[in-house]
C-alpha cells in the first residue's frame, strides 16, 4: 500500500508543506480523510471543492478502509493531496461538469505532475527553493 496519513495532524503538516511547494499559500485550504459517502465525488480516491473568488478549498481523501481491494493502483494519500492541490492552479479554466477530451487530458496531466512531484520529494529532490 502507498503512503497513508495516520492522523489529522500528519495530514495538516503535509498540506502546509505542499501548499508552500506549489505556491498556494494565498489559499485557505482544509483537508480531511472521509468515508466514501462524504466525498464530493463518489467513487474517487480524493475530491476537492473550491471558491475561486474567496480562494478557499476543501479536500477529501478516501478512508483507506473503503479503498477497493484488487485495484491496479495503490492508494497514496500524499499523491492524492498533491493532485487535488494542483487543480487549484487549473481552477480558472476548469469546467468540472465537462467530461470532454480536454478535461480528460487535464486530469491526466495533473496525475502525471502529482506523481512526479511526490516521487521527487521522496527521493530527496527539492521541488523549489
Amino acid at each position: 500500500m502507498g503512503f497513508l496519513f495516520e492522523s489529522q495532524e500528519q495530514l495538516n503538516e503535509s498540506l502546509a508543506i505542499w501548499q508552500k511547494e506549489l505556491r498556494l499559500q494565498d489559499w485557505e485550504i482544509e483537508a480531511a480523510v472521509k468515508p466514501s459517502y462524504k466525498m464530493f465525488t463518489v467513487g474517487s480516491q480524493a475530491s476537492i471543492e473550491w471558491s475561486l473568488n474567496e480562494k478557499t478549498a476543501m479536500i477529501h481523501l478516501l478512508d483507506p478502509e473503503e479503498y477497493p481491494p484488487g485495484t491496479v493502483r495503490e492508494q497514496d494519500h500524499e499523491v492524492s493531496l498533491v493532485h487535488e492541490l494542483i487543480h487549484l492552479h487549473y481552477a480558472p479554466f476548469e469546467d468540472t461538469a465537462n467530461q470532454s477530451l480536454e478535461h480528460s487530458m487535464m486530469e491526466l496531466s495533473i496525475d502525471v505532475l502529482s506523481n512526479t512531484l511526490v516521487r521527487l520529494r521522496r527521493q530527496g529532490v527539492a521541488v523549489h527553493e
